[in-house]
């Protein structure tokens, strides 16, 4: 017979980070009102960035997107927000700041105040480069970063069929 608990309700918060830390599993929440976005140290480290090179804006994030699944990737937080979505995942890939192109797979839901109304998201993000098979090439991501991706030779976007369907983190 089970003890009654959920699987959460034995474990306490260190463990939780340790067992989010084998996984490569980062955690992060972006507050509306605010504009805050928090950041486990496992997101720093996916992102290839220190913990004092994220200003936690919306905007700041974004810029990490590659300019061929940026314009999705937003879209897509605008839908999970207007849906008042429970269950979203986005997979798009992000430029780090070392230049390597990442492939990323958030999955997460919107928080939603008393009234119903979205307040936040949280989720989780995790490195999926190795299931997409997509590495970067340096030279080709710094110069999509500063905006010059004309005749760079960096990997097509998704195509629709391939993001099935999924909302943004």
């Amino acid at each position: 017979m089970g003890t009654g608990k959920t699987a959460l309700e034995g474990f306490d918060i260190e463990e939780l980070e340790l067992a989010l830390s084998a996984a490569g599993i980062g955690v992060w929440r972006w507050m509306l009102d605010s504009d805050e976005i928090v950041w486990s140290s496992e997101v720093y480290e996916i992102y290839g960035l220190a913990l004092d090179e994220f200003d936690g804006k919306l905007s700041t994030y974004q810029s990490y997107f590659h300019p061929d699944d940026a314009p999705r990737s937003a879209a897509n937080i605008q839908q999970a927000l207007a849906t008042k979505s429970q269950d979203f995942t986005n997979e798009h890939r992000i430029i780090r700041k070392d230049g390597a192109i990442r492939w990323v797979r958030g999955k997460g839901r919107v928080l939603l105040d008393e009234a119903g109304a979205p307040i936040g998201m949280t989720g989780t993000v995790m490195d999926g480069t190795d299931v997409h098979g997509v590495g970067g090439v340096p030279e080709a991501a710094r110069a999509a970063r500063k905006g010059d991706v004309e005749g760079a030779p960096v990997p097509a976007a998704p195509q629709a069929d391939e993001c099935h369907g999924h909302v943004a983190a």
